[in-house]
């Protein structure tokens, strides 16, 4: 008896392994590619993906469309999706006996893993298993919203008064990086620090500002009581976090769920920083006129005061600014 297939669930490589005496050559060899090379298809670009594939990109869409897909967007997603799925197995497999909190644990069974019986340390399963966690935590974190909430939350973001950047301890940097890359496209935008007088950064703000808010386990108490704070002024805040049950769950009025699987001692950070680089990209995708002349000026500004090595044609170009985007650099 021949069992037919079902399209709305089959996967990829089931895909590929039922249609493949169908493609032409071209769409053979960008095939043979993405089946040995799930992980990285499932982040790269198109184009990056044709480049390593030695195709052109309209091939890799072809081949999407012969797969029976819409698009090659639709093989990322359920590649990241098989990809998150096959890291959380492995990652089961390493930590089920580990208490989630215990560093000097973790690091004794990342340790013990990678011994032989010998007790040498010749045993390379740990970094492919952190690899494939690094990816999938990379993928969680883009895709934890939909594309049309992603450009909803990033209007949100554009059009608040002014926008809070929170996260302490191991999360600081990635708010860090959320500050900075916001400050570029928008005024107003500040990073609070662990020291007490941040708190005074939400002096005056309310309905007409946000916070987004970093943290997973273990959460910092002062970054939840600042959150929380936030949310009692009216502030509309996003949470950056690692559960649906997190405690900044609970006070956000937007959440973004990432994962921070690893194999390693300490918790993953990528999971954060894709969300909130996703974030950023979906601020620009909104942006309008004005949101990119005060990004064009902000790069004017930090290529006058030499902020980067300049080489190329940018050592001798800069950028020639309307009176209007004068006036943005010369505001305080």
């Amino acid at each position: 008896m021949t069992v037919e297939s079902n399209p709305s669930t089959e996967l990829v490589a089931q895909r590929i392994e039922r249609l493949f005496a169908t493609l032409t050559p071209e769409l053979q060899t960008a095939a043979r590619w993405l089946l040995s090379h799930q992980q990285e298809a499932a982040v790269l670009s198109m184009r990056r993906c044709a480049v390593m594939a030695g195709v052109s990109a309209p091939t890799m869409t072809r081949l999407a469309k012969a797969l029976e897909l819409t698009g090659f967007a639709d093989i990322q997603r359920q590649l990241s999706t098989a990809t998150l799925a096959l890291a959380k197995q492995q990652l089961a497999a390493v930590r089920h006996a580990l208490p989630a909190d215990s560093y000097a644990a973790n690091a004794r069974l990342v340790q013990a893993n990678a011994r032989d019986q010998s007790g040498r340390n010749t045993n390379s399963a740990w970094l492919q298993t952190l690899s494939q966690a690094h990816v999938a935590n990379a993928v969680s974190g883009s895709t934890s919203l939909t594309p049309v909430q992603w450009q909803a939350l990033g209007k949100r973001l554009l059009l608040a008064s002014h926008l809070v950047c929170l996260g302490l301890r191991a999360s600081f940097s990635v708010a860090q990086q959320l500050h900075y890359a916001a400050a570029l496209l928008r005024p107003n935008v500040h990073l609070m620090h662990a020291n007490g007088g941040s708190v005074d950064v939400l002096c005056g703000l309310g309905s007409r500002d946000a916070m987004v808010v970093v943290s997973q386990a273990p959460y910092t108490q002062q970054t939840l009581d600042t959150a929380t704070q936030a949310k009692r002024q009216g502030l509309f805040v996003v949470a950056v976090t690692d559960s649906t049950i997190s405690p900044f769950a609970g006070v956000a009025d937007q959440v973004v769920v990432f994962e921070a699987q690893t194999s390693s001692f300490f918790p993953s950070m990528l999971g954060s920083l894709s969300a909130v680089e996703t974030l950023v990209a979906a601020m620009a995708l909104q942006a309008k006129p004005k949101d990119l002349e005060h990004l064009a000026a902000r790069e004017h500004y930090l290529r006058d005061q030499r902020a980067y090595v300049l080489t190329g044609k940018d050592s001798a170009t800069f950028l020639q600014l309307s009176p209007h985007v004068q006036g943005i650099l010369k505001t305080p």
